[in-house]
């Protein structure tokens, strides 16, 4: 009987240690357990994108949306570019149609000059008038002529740099096209026997149009 006694109270202990370390439902769960809640400051731009569902880099729909409106400006400036290239060889050729259509467009968009933002574009093209100048003058010396145009283009750069950054829109593709023409007006430019041709000028109104352009596209977005 001691044995079995004994035994009992081995038990005992055993399940009393056992419920010593295994705490009940409303000691694993108290009532009064408070979970982390956002603050009333809370603020997203302080948080990484990963974390923030409500910023736009996260939201694929508002991505696409930019990108079509994007694609939509530059088929808009194409076609602008190309409907005033036809204007202008129409009114060269004596069309009074096509020099009724290029005097509404240039009122359209004449609108969104603004000549405090524009006056990089005024040295840009001062400068490429006194280059063509300088032609007439230069123009049997190829080099420099060519000398001349280098510089030129190199001026012009530097003010479409100024004008990118005074830009309210960062548009590394409208940038990129209107570095190509100037880079094509100033090859064609260095071709000799054309010296006599305002084609350095011709290559900053055609940047200047497109600029006036982006702003009409851009104001309708």
């Amino acid at each position: 009987m001691s044995n079995v006694a004994i035994d009992y109270e081995r038990q005992d202990a055993l399940n009393n240690a056992r419920n010593a370390q295994m705490p009940n439902a409303s000691e694993s769960h108290p009532s009064d357990l408070r979970v982390p809640q956002k603050p009333d400051n809370y603020n997203d731009a302080q948080y990484p994108d990963n974390y923030s569902q409500s910023n736009t880099g996260n939201n694929p729909a508002k991505r696409l949306d930019d990108a079509r409106k994007n694609e939509d400006g530059k088929d808009g400036s194409i076609k602008d570019v190309a409907k005033t290239a036809k204007n202008v060889a129409g009114t060269m050729a004596g069309s009074p149609k096509a020099a009724i259509s290029l005097a509404k467009d240039s009122i359209s968009i004449g609108k969104y000059i603004n000549p405090i933002a524009d006056m990089p574009f005024v040295a840009a093209f001062g400068a490429a008038l006194l280059k063509d100048l300088l032609d007439s003058v230069a123009g049997p010396t190829v080099i420099l002529a060519i000398l001349f145009s280098i510089l030129c283009s190199i001026f012009i750069f530097m003010m479409l740099l100024l004008v990118s950054a005074n830009s309210k829109r960062g548009m590394a593709s409208s940038f990129i096209k209107k570095g190509l023409i100037l880079i094509g007006g100033g090859i064609v430019d260095s071709i000799p026997g054309i010296n006599f041709l305002p084609v350095e000028s011709l290559t900053v109104a055609v940047i200047y149009f497109l600029t006036l352009v982006e702003r009409k596209n851009s104001a309708k977005e």
